[in-house]
């Protein structure tokens, strides 16, 4: 087979996000699912791309998506396309096929989503709005921190995202977090304190090129983000922005959506 320019994407795309669905996959690349799915079979007959079947959200449906990570074949062109080693991307590869055959990720399968749907509503919103412009978006299997800080921490963020605005040039690096709602206030705010400690380190230098970041907890409800300020405000008034799955609609970087530590009033991320 000969692949093509969106086949690359769409590879490259599988092994950032872990696991992509039949659904999410044609969102982002196909105009119909007719067309998706037979792409993906040629994809995954030539071992471009790993297939897996998982029950579908809600059960009562009683069907079954097919699922889609990166295959043995595709892990050479990941190699290429990200300037990773071959060995790097067999890690990560072998890690997350001993979860699926343990099933052990059905219980991280809601979280997956969730973040590649997150990624979806950014990326769509950037390229929507003409006064700002994504630079990155670094995927969780690329980014976990660990630093020493009297005791070894582990800080393991969902994502991170590069962006700037025209105007001005000015350049901004936030670290995203999912939230579905299992953590607990004493988790959060133990979550809280591991990044300001992270910011105290040289790390977030040495390896994103800034001092300064913020901290963008995506949940699942209004009450939900309110409950995640307080546990935050307990902890620090600083770097942390908070809003809910309902109002990423659109064009949502200018809109005042976000709670903010020490602040009275919604936010929109982009002034």
């Amino acid at each position: 087979m000969r692949l093509t320019e969106r086949d690359k994407k769409i590879i490259v795309r599988c092994f950032e996000d872990k696991l992509l669905s039949t659904s999410s996959l044609q969102r982002l690349y196909f105009p119909s699912r007719s067309s998706c799915s037979h792409r993906l079979r040629i994809l995954f007959q030539n071992h471009y791309l790993d297939r897996f079947f998982f029950p579908a959200s809600p059960p009562e449906m009683g069907k079954k998506e097919a699922y889609y990570s990166v295959g043995k074949r595709g892990e050479g062109l990941v190699s290429l396309e990200l300037g990773l080693t071959k060995e790097r991307i067999e890690i990560h590869s072998r890690t997350l096929k001993r979860r699926i055959k343990s099933y052990s990720v059905l219980f991280t399968l809601a979280h997956i989503n969730a973040i590649s749907m997150t990624r979806f509503f950014f990326e769509r919103a950037f390229a929507m709005n003409d006064r700002v412009e994504l630079i990155s978006w670094l995927p969780e299997r690329l980014l976990q921190q660990q630093f020493k800080d009297g005791k070894r921490r582990k800080l393991r963020p969902d994502a991170l995202i590069k962006y700037f605005t025209k105007p001005n040039g000015k350049k901004y690096t936030a670290f995203l977090e999912v939230d579905l709602a299992t953590e607990s206030s004493k988790q959060i705010q133990k979550k809280v304190s591991r990044y300001l400690a992270f910011s105290k380190t040289r790390l977030p230098q040495q390896r994103f090129g800034t001092s300064l970041f913020r901290v963008i907890i995506l949940t699942t409800s209004d009450k939900r983000s309110k409950n995640i300020k307080k546990a935050v405000e307990r902890v620090t008034d600083k770097i942390f922005w908070i809003t809910d799955f309902s109002l990423l609609k659109g064009d949502f970087l200018e809109l005042p959506i976000f709670l903010r530590a020490g602040y009275k009033d919604r936010c929109p991320l982009i002034d």
